[in-house]
């Protein structure tokens, strides 16, 4: 895939802007990493792993290879993220890099509306766009929160179903007619004795 298919694809735009914003990538280049992946991976895919990557706190490339063998010997993606946490990192991305994929939304293609003049009437201001030097700390701290918070709960829940409650003693059950065993001595019920006279021969 060259710059053109890269540039004309939203996964792969989006993919490659996610790892130059977000991962320490160091000598490496994110347009070759995804080619590289993109041999082994659908594009899908390693757009999922990289946000995937993302929400565990992995910020290096080699995490993103890590689940995307993961799912490969699992033959499917698993994801935990959400959808919100996708907007999040997605949404915030410096440039027109996510805009590719809302392209098609009903925003984009509805029809300019005139003024009663005739006129075209004036679009309203845009937004800024984001400012990763001015907030990326404070950015990274709130993908650090939400991904906490996700494992912390998911712990609890694996704790709390893991809990086998200890069996307690029946109270219907019986003692054993041998005795009552109390401590390292047992109390044994004596039998009752029977008083046996001696016979005399009727002649003596």
């Amino acid at each position: 895939m060259d710059n053109n298919e890269l540039g004309a694809n939203p996964i792969a735009t989006d993919a490659v802007a996610l790892l130059n914003y977000y991962f320490e990538l160091g000598n490496a280049s994110a347009d070759v990493l995804f080619e590289e992946w993109l041999d082994r991976y659908p594009a899908s895919w390693i757009r999922l792993a990289i946000i995937e990557s993302l929400y565990q706190g992995r910020y290096k490339a080699i995490s993103v290879s890590q689940i995307l063998e993961v799912w490969q010997r699992r033959h499917q993606v698993f994801q935990h993220f959400n959808y919100d946490f996708e907007c999040l990192v997605c949404n915030n991305l410096p440039g027109n890099a996510s805009e590719a994929s809302a392209a098609d939304s009903p925003a984009d293609t509805a029809p300019t509306e005139m003024s009663p003049t005739g006129d075209k009437e004036t679009p309203p201001p845009t937004i800024g766009q984001f400012t990763p030097d001015a907030d990326r700390s404070e950015f990274y701290a709130r993908l650090s929160a939400i991904a906490q918070q996700a494992r912390a709960k998911r712990e609890r829940e694996a704790a709390k179903n893991s809990e086998v409650p200890n069996p307690t003693p029946s109270e219907d059950a019986e003692p054993s007619p041998e005795g009552t065993m109390t401590g390292d001595r047992s109390t044994h019920h004596p039998l009752p004795r029977t008083n046996i006279q001696p016979q005399t021969p009727d002649n003596c």
